[in-house]
């Protein structure tokens, strides 16, 4: 009954936002004057196609030598070593390519040197890290300790891993902020 009444409850206040967004004159920023549109091939040249390919086949290589490791194959089998050793030949000529390729690449080296776009990968990473860790581990802990069903472990989860990532994703990108000022 609840979530019949949230949806009825939108609905008003959409159509305001509707007829708001529809009053709204948006300004066009494409140049009308220009009426050469670039081909296909114009468009497809200024991709990195083959930087995309370079780490496309590192990352399935890598992926892959991770789900195999230790349930398919051993991790010392030959399998998972050649697996790795494959995708670190991968990057280094994904690396080679990305380098050689300048301005034009897919990652370009002068972008990644700044010290707010590593910085911004590196929160970003350690917070969806800890979101990614939470929605693993927290249901089967319920499960394993606490002794609940699968579906209880999820609802039971959700509004404690809810609380958790606001509190600990909040104090760990404040730090991480305040460390690169």
């Amino acid at each position: 009954m609840l979530t019949h009444l949230g949806f009825y409850i939108n609905l008003p206040i959409g159509a305001i936002a509707s007829i708001f967004l529809l009053m709204i004159k948006i300004p066009d920023h494409i140049k009308k004057y220009s009426t050469n549109k670039p081909t296909i091939l114009a468009t497809l040249s200024k991709f990195d196609l083959t930087g995309f390919v370079f780490f496309a086949s590192f990352a399935v290589i890598f992926l892959l030598a991770l789900e195999w490791g230790g349930t398919v194959h051993s991790w010392d089998s030959a399998t998972i070593i050649g697996l790795f050793c494959g995708a670190a030949g991968i990057l280094v000529l994904f690396l080679v390519w990305e380098y050689r390729a300048g301005e034009e690449a897919m990652i370009p080296f002068s972008m990644v040197r700044k010290k707010v776009v590593w910085s911004a990968s590196l929160v970003v990473f350690f917070f969806f890290g800890s979101v990614l860790i939470l929605s693993y581990y927290l249901p089967i802990y319920f499960q394993a300790v606490k002794g609940v069903s699968p579906a209880m472990s999820g609802s039971g989860s959700s509004r404690v891993r809810g609380k958790v990532e606001i509190i600990v994703g909040y104090k760990r990108n404040v730090s991480l902020m305040t460390a690169f000022k």
